[in-house]
């Protein structure tokens, strides 16, 4: 790990870097290794401060062009455009085309072959139901999938953070031996178990963060969002595909 990173290193359990809205600390070599390990970096503060007051300004625009999914696993619920980058110049600029998300991305994906499509999501809290971006326990897939996703409120325990269980991936532990309706998809119960057996040194992490944190994670490993208990969370997610 680079010196420059090392100074920024907030957490050791999970690599959470604190850049202080300064990028020059950032070191790719760093990043890749650390997601080698672990499958998962954060970064808060990446962006600058006008940067995330422009991206919140830029978002409101979009309110009336939400769609709210369906019902998935007695959760889901949340409000999701696609493609937002086709409507904003600042958000294609500031995330669609982030050279450095690039870059850590063609790590997992050929840059001369993947395309790109970013979500702009919004999750409430309604008390009459339960709700939670992208249903429950999943992986996208079971052998290459990454991701990119950026924080555009600050999410705190109870906002429906991102959870993440690192040493989950088919590599890891296989397929677990029950899920919700398919191999990619898992009951509480399933999770549950794994954890408190935890062979595979599985663990459990929530990701928190104040608007601009960045998250890259490898989506084969299994993950969530919670199920929100307050307020919102409006985030972006980078898919990268072939």
């Amino acid at each position: 790990m680079s010196n420059q990173m090392l100074n920024c290193l907030e957490s050791k359990n999970i690599p959470i870097f604190n850049l202080k809205h300064d990028t020059s600390n950032v070191d790719l070599i760093t990043i890749r290794n650390v997601l080698k390990q672990n499958g998962i970096v954060v970064l808060k503060n990446y962006y600058s401060k006008e940067e995330v007051v422009s991206m919140k300004e830029e978002i409101k625009k979009f309110d009336e062009k939400f769609v709210k999914t369906k019902n998935v696993e007695n959760c889901s619920g949340d409000f999701r455009l696609f493609h937002v980058e086709r409507y904003s110049a600042l958000l294609q600029r500031l995330v669609s085309n982030n050279d450095l998300f690039n870059k850590i991305a063609s790590f997992y994906k050929d840059p001369r072959h993947f395309n790109k499509k970013l979500l702009l999501n919004k999750l409430v809290y309604d008390a009459e139901n339960i709700t939670s971006s992208g249903g429950g326990w999943h992986r996208d897939n079971h052998h290459c999938q990454f991701k990119t996703l950026v924080y555009m409120s600050d999410v705190e325990l109870g906002n429906g953070n991102f959870q993440f269980i690192v040493n989950s991936t088919i590599k890891d532990i296989g397929i677990p031996p029950h899920w919700s309706y398919n191999d990619t998809r898992y009951a509480d119960e399933t999770i549950d178990d794994l954890l408190r057996d935890n062979t595979n040194d599985c663990k459990l992490y929530d990701i928190i963060g104040e608007a601009g944190t960045v998250v890259f994670f490898d989506a084969t490993n299994i993950h969530r969002g919670k199920v929100i208990e307050k307020g919102e969370r409006v985030a972006l997610t980078q898919y990268y595909f072939t």
